[in-house]
């Protein structure tokens, strides 16, 4: 399927000497019709999936001074499971991190937050090495910062899809 617009033009483009006629090509303009829907509909679904793939953390992989955030959430997760291994009706700590999770991903990490944020993984990794402390430094440094919302992309509606118009060069 052509879509540089030049292309398009050298294709279509004839000499003036050339006999023109016009071709019963309805039913070619339809079949390329659903071909570009079915494309478009590949390309949502696309963008789709990456946004079910939680966008913020793919954000913080992206960049190199927010790296260090991944690598906390996947310490807690792990020192998490250890825990709920052990205790696993204390579903409280759970929601706890996840709440914490959540607002560490959402709220907007300038460069003064991220220093701060580093100051208490460096605290933890290098001195206490308490988990739930940490979650509770994390929580406190959290706690009255705004979350940015995201807003999710719409599901794919063909309905949406129509062909506009046939324009036809002779």
């Amino acid at each position: 399927m052509i879509k540089n617009k030049t292309k398009i033009l050298d294709y279509i483009a004839c000499p003036p000497e050339e006999v023109r006629e016009i071709p019963d090509f309805f039913e070619r303009v339809y079949e390329i019709n659903r071909d570009i829907q079915r494309d478009i509909e590949a390309t949502y679904k696309e963008a789709e999936q990456k946004e079910a793939v939680d966008s913020a953390l793919g954000e913080l992989i992206a960049d190199r001074s927010k790296k260090f955030v991944t690598s906390i959430i996947r310490e807690m997760d792990i020192r998490l499971d250890e825990y709920l291994f052990d205790f696993p009706e204390d579903k409280e700590v759970e929601e706890k991190w996840e709440g914490i999770k959540e607002k560490l991903l959402s709220v907007s990490l300038t460069k003064r937050r991220l220093q701060q944020v580093r100051g208490i993984w460096r605290n933890y990794k290098n001195n206490h090495k308490d988990w739930k402390r940490f979650l509770k430094d994390l929580s406190e440094f959290l706690e009255g910062r705004l979350s940015l919302e995201r807003e999710g992309i719409p599901p794919y509606d063909s309905n949406l899809l129509k062909l506009i118009t046939i324009d036809f060069i002779s």
